[in-house]
């Protein structure tokens, strides 16, 4: 089971120094909530 998508980890995939296990996390996040991008 994945933990929730936090804000500190989407700052750090918009800065580009998001951990590489969380990105794909992330990425699906960001498909269903574009609005968080």
């Amino acid at each position: 089971m994945n933990s929730p998508v936090t804000e500190a980890e989407l700052q750090a995939w918009a800065d580009g120094r998001l951990a590489p296990e969380r990105r794909g996390a992330v990425d699906a996040h960001l498909a269903l909530h574009p609005a968080d991008a």
